[in-house]
């Protein structure tokens, strides 16, 4: 408990494996944790959750799959994190018939990966939670262990972080290899952090991590990753939020899966695409549900790689920034982006009803191109987006 008062954290605080069933929970906004130099609260398991035991697997692997079959289990147990990893599709005949190409920046070599649970162990099956979200039937996968470390049901609450301006850490809070975690009321009313980098919260190779009510206003030309940013993490949900003035409210660095962004708020200190929500940066995230928003924009970049799959659920979509001085497109699926589904949103704002949507763009900076007259299915490939030479 942290009673009234403000507390400088100048180095990193833990809560590691094993030390599981924590709460650390302050008075409400009259705790403050001051951050400065590489001050920074941390749920940290291991680093990732992936690396070890590497199993190929076979068997039944279409989308929806829980059981995954292996030739041992050896070194698997029940409760660990591992990443279940899709194969690349680069077969132009698949491709033109209807698959789904895989498109990342360097041409990474398995980029689909999802973070997941062991829920159970046989001698040669390993079953996970969430199942696959792709088909890999065609072109195949393995699965990687994270190693048994893992923090499970700790949280922060009800106190607000301070960032000190001369010298502060990228994140407020960090978390890996955290299981049923959460952070709840954690908010910070002047957003003072410089540098292209950082987040109020991050969270990696994690699984079922809820943040709830989590508020920030940024001061004007501070900038940030996003209030919030997750990557390589699975079945998490961030409601109830509300960002002022940052350049991006939620940003996905890639790899989420299965995770709800609900009922937030963002009037951010610009109407780019992807400023409002940013579903995925580092690409390979999938089957995300954004519902009952009001926020300036929806969009993937995909600046890092494709993402597909998700539904935008009775949202606003205002297109403005907090000064409701400046219009930006309101939806914006650029970089082969697939799959998505759009029910019931709303757009603009009084004065400015049209929709404004992007689409396409294969590239970084053409955001007035829709990409040609590209069609892989006719064998009708980008240039520079060929799946071989």
């Amino acid at each position: 408990y942290l009673p009234a008062g403000t507390y400088r954290v100048s180095s990193y605080i833990f809560v590691t494996s094993g030390k599981n069933d924590i709460t650390i929970r302050g008075d409400g906004a009259s705790t403050i944790v001051f951050l400065t130099a590489s001050g920074r609260l941390n749920i940290i398991g291991t680093s990732q959750a992936y690396g070890l035991s590497p199993r190929t697997l076979s068997g039944t692997m279409t989308k929806g799959t829980r059981v995954l079959t292996v030739a041992t289990s050896s070194g698997y147990g029940v409760g660990e994190l591992a990443t279940v990893i899709a194969e690349n599709e680069y077969n132009n005949a698949r491709i033109q018939a209807g698959a789904a190409p895989t498109w990342s920046q360097y041409a990474y070599p398995g980029f689909r990966r999802v973070c997941v649970r062991i829920v159970a162990v046989t001698a040669t099956t390993i079953t996970i939670d969430p199942p696959l979200p792709w088909n890999m039937t065609h072109v195949g996968g393995r699965i990687e262990r994270g190693g048994s470390q893992r923090v499970e049901r700790v949280g922060f609450e009800d106190f607000n972080i301070a960032f000190d301006p001369a010298s502060h850490p990228l994140f407020g809070i960090f978390a890996s290899l955290a299981i049923n975690c959460w952070a709840y009321n954690i908010n910070v009313l002047e957003w003072t952090k410089t540098g292209s980098n950082g987040s109020l919260i991050s969270i990696n190779n994690s699984h079922k991590f809820e943040v709830r009510h989590c508020d920030g206003i940024a001061v004007l030309g501070s900038s940030s990753d996003g209030v919030l940013q997750p990557l390589y993490s699975s079945s998490c949900a961030f409601i109830d939020c509300a960002f002022i003035n940052f350049d991006v409210g939620i940003y996905s660095s890639g790899k989420t899966y299965n995770c709800v962004f609900a009922f937030c708020f963002a009037m951010c200190a610009q109407a780019g695409s992807q400023s409002g929500i940013n579903l995925s940066h580092g690409g390979g995230d999938a089957l995300n549900l954004v519902e009952g928003c009001v926020i300036n924009n929806i969009g993937l970049d995909g600046y890092h790689g494709s993402g597909s799959h998700m539904t935008l659920l009775r949202n606003w979509v205002h297109g403005t920034n907090a000064a409701q001085t400046l219009r930006g497109y309101q939806i914006a699926h650029r970089r082969f982006t697939r799959g998505m589904v759009h029910i019931g949103n709303v757009f603009g704002i009084d004065g400015w009803s049209a929709p404004s949507i992007s689409l396409g763009n294969p590239n970084i900076g053409n955001a007035f191109n829709t990409g040609g007259t590209s069609d892989t299915t006719t064998g009708a490939f980008w240039a520079d987006g060929q799946p071989t030479g």
